[in-house]
């Protein structure tokens, strides 16, 4: 298990708060060579090292030269029980304009002065600092990997594409899928067609794009609102305790009532 930062843009970290979205997708790198089977899907064997995966082929080297059948093992850059403490774009007063974070908050105290984020709050006078440089320290929210797999960005299904934060609407008689907050796809678009859009609406490398269709890995997670480093206090079932109990408390809670 290792802690480990990841960036979402506005649209997503709102996502990921009101319990949209539960998975996300990131490049394979490096990608595997071109030598793989295009028919074989990765996998693992009992050569295959701790935290790697196994592309399996037929290794022909530069002189064409045939080798014979071989493989290639990557290094996964996600295991399951990894952290990931999210990173967006958040502001502080004007006082600490032109400081570091490393200056602000020089012992690391986790939601120092008074944090604003882009995706949910008012930023009126202050300076947006982008999400690439968000210390620990001032993440609100962090992701438990629950699975990592790796396959090709088309194999996205349609409940892969709601878990990524898709939503079906259907009102006014208009049936479409869409990301709140992201480029709208055309009406009665399927949920991969939506988040095929938004995939392209991030990325700007040709050889990333959704036509191409690169090898990724698909990162399931459960969502934590609260810092890595200052855990909110929890309810005897693990859940957050904010302002009360949660659902299954409040269930027994009836029954005993």
């Amino acid at each position: 298990m290792s802690d480990k930062g990841m960036t979402f843009s506005c649209a997503m970290i709102r996502a990921l708060i009101q319990g949209r979205k539960t998975q996300t997708r990131r490049i394979l790198k490096p990608p595997p060579p071109s030598w793989i089977y295009t028919d074989d899907q990765p996998g693992y064997s009992c050569l295959t090292p701790k935290g790697h995966i196994e592309f399996r082929g037929r290794y022909v080297d530069p002189d064409g030269e045939d080798h014979g059948p071989a493989s290639k093992f990557i290094k996964l850059p996600f295991l399951k029980g990894d952290r990931l403490w999210v990173r967006e774009t958040w502001a502080v007063a004007s006082i600490y304009d032109g400081m570091k974070p490393r200056e602000i908050n020089p012992e690391d105290i986790p939601l120092y002065c008074g944090i604003r984020y882009a995706a949910t709050d008012e930023r009126l006078g202050i300076k947006d600092r982008s999400a690439s440089f968000m210390p620990r320290w001032a993440s609100r929210l962090w992701l438990e990997v629950t699975d990592v797999r790796v396959q090709r960005l088309q194999e996205c299904t349609a409940a892969d594409a709601e878990a990524e934060g898709c939503v079906w609407d259907s009102a006014d008689g208009y049936d479409v899928w869409y990301v709140p907050g992201a480029r709208l796809p055309r009406n009665g678009a399927t949920a991969a067609e939506c988040y095929s859009i938004l995939w392209d609406s991030l990325r700007s490398d040709p050889t990333e794009c959704w036509v191409a269709n690169p090898w990724i890995t698909a990162i399931s997670f459960k969502v934590h609102r609260e810092n890595i480093d200052k855990p909110l206090p929890r309810c005897p079932h693990g859940e957050p305790w904010e302002g009360g109990s949660c659902a299954a408390c409040e269930e027994e809670d009836e029954e005993l009532a």
